[in-house]
């Protein structure tokens, strides 16, 4: 399987099993005083750190994510790239992106992410906040932080 097939609910669990110990329609929170969430957010952070980040290191190797972003378009539809290197003890590294898209809403401050069913696999949804020009997110034990 190629890693560019795996979509981000299927990327960190793989990469942390690989490497042990070793992200519609609705209220777009436009209301009255309230600003729009659609543009283009880049990652800043993972767990608390300066991306450039490695977010799993053990014998077999390492994975550091090197950057990524995050787009909410207007039409509720959102595409997020996380650009991601495996190092692995023996062996080449493997430099490479994973994408994922799918469909965000927006209530007050909380936005949700959904990903469509696909190759029998459920639709999957997840939760994070919205604050000003920060997207917050945490999903598979990863604290992530996007700014516009």
């Amino acid at each position: 399987m190629y890693i560019q097939e795996i979509s981000m609910r299927k990327f960190l669990p793989l990469l942390l099993t690989l490497f042990l110990p070793l992200s519609a329609c609705g209220d777009d929170g436009t209301g009255p005083g309230e600003q729009r969430v659609d543009g283009t957010y880049n990652l800043i952070q993972l767990n608390g750190q300066a991306v450039h980040v490695t977010i799993q290191q053990s014998t077999s190797g390492r994975v550091e994510v090197n950057g990524g972003t995050l787009v909410l378009r207007p039409d509720f539809s959102y595409q997020e790239t996380i650009g991601f290197r495996i190092i692995p003890a023996t062996g080449a590294p493997i430099t490479d992106n994973v994408i994922e898209n799918g469909t965000y809403t927006v209530v007050g401050s909380s936005i949700t992410f959904t990903i469509p069913a696909s190759a029998g696999d459920p639709s999957f949804s997840y939760t994070g906040a919205v604050s000003g020009n920060t997207v917050t997110y945490t999903l598979e034990g990863l604290a992530v932080v996007y700014r516009k």
